[in-house]
């Protein structure tokens, strides 16, 4: 008589336990429907703005760098700021005319070496991809 009762009890409490389960499994259920399609433009905006931010900024500090110098004093490597531009014919052709013209003349300008008829005729001898 006693492992019956002990027998009925445990199937209870399984029972209960089973019962929490379930219910904690389907309120997760529920909320990952809610992410997924109520407030995903919301998330999809966070991951957005957390790309953006990382390829911007930069948590890490550049140390600054020191001259390198013979004994005579004489700089053999420094620091030196550098910046690339990209030329692309493709998007020069799609721009409006005013703007295409100042921006070459921009780039003519700032750049040593490069003038408006160079990259004038780079651009019409450019190959359309």
């Amino acid at each position: 008589m006693k492992v019956e009762n002990n027998n009925k009890m445990m199937k209870s409490r399984l029972g209960v336990l089973f019962i929490i389960f379930i219910l904690i499994f389907g309120y997760l259920m529920i909320h990952l429907g809610v992410i997924t399609f109520v407030e995903n433009q919301n998330y999809n905006q966070r991951v957005l703005y957390q790309y953006v931010s990382k390829q911007t900024m930069s948590d890490n500090i550049t140390p600054k760098r020191g001259k390198i110098i013979d004994r005579n004093g004489i700089v053999l490597a420094g620091n030196v700021r550098v910046y690339n531009i990209i030329f692309d014919p493709n998007s020069m052709i799609s721009q409006p005319e005013d703007i295409r013209i100042a921006s070459m003349q921009k780039i003519a300008t700032e750049i040593d070496g490069v003038t408006y008829e160079a990259l004038e005729q780079y651009l019409i001898d450019m190959p359309l991809i």
